[in-house]
């Protein structure tokens, strides 16, 4: 009988020849993301929430001009900022960045697109949103499934 418990969904340490993630209490935790994440919010839906009341009659035809802005913004700010400077504006105003899982490196253009447009599909389709953001509990480095699809982590860019 073996006296090893059976290992959790999301445990990496089945990974026989894993390198430790240096720095892993470098790791940025659920609070500080989650609060990063509603400040990110807060521009766009405020802007969504004057589009709507300005454009509450003009039909279907005004779709793209109701949620192009709010996509425009996202793009911006979670792809390219993210890609330039190492995160959104909430994680930047928090102290945070995102590096590649592999060896700790500024995320390329396209990895940064990669994780902004996995997070944008798992967002639009109902309940994954919330699935995504509670795989934060699961596994050794703290991922979303975003960060997982693109391979990245969040960690601390200062001493906070």
């Amino acid at each position: 009988m073996n006296p090893q418990p059976p290992r959790l969904p999301g445990d990496d340490s089945w990974l026989p020849d894993r390198i430790p993630f240096p720095g892993q209490e470098n790791l940025a935790g659920f609070g500080r993301r989650l609060a990063a994440r509603l400040i990110d919010s807060v521009i766009p839906v405020g802007a969504m929430v004057l589009l709507f009341y300005a454009m509450r009659d003009t039909g279907v035809g005004s779709l793209f001009a109701r949620y192009g802005p709010f996509l425009g913004f996202t793009l911006l700010n979670d792809g390219i900022l993210t890609a330039t400077k190492g995160g959104t504006i909430g994680k930047l105003l928090l102290g945070m960045r995102v590096v590649r899982l592999e060896d700790q490196s500024s995320v390329h253009a396209a990895t940064a697109m990669r994780r902004w447009a996995s997070l944008l599909v798992l967002a639009f389709i109902p309940f994954l949103g919330l699935v995504d953001s509670i795989w934060i509990f699961t596994g050794t480095f703290r991922q979303t499934l975003h960060d997982k699809f693109a391979e990245t982590v969040v960690v601390h860019s200062r001493a906070s």
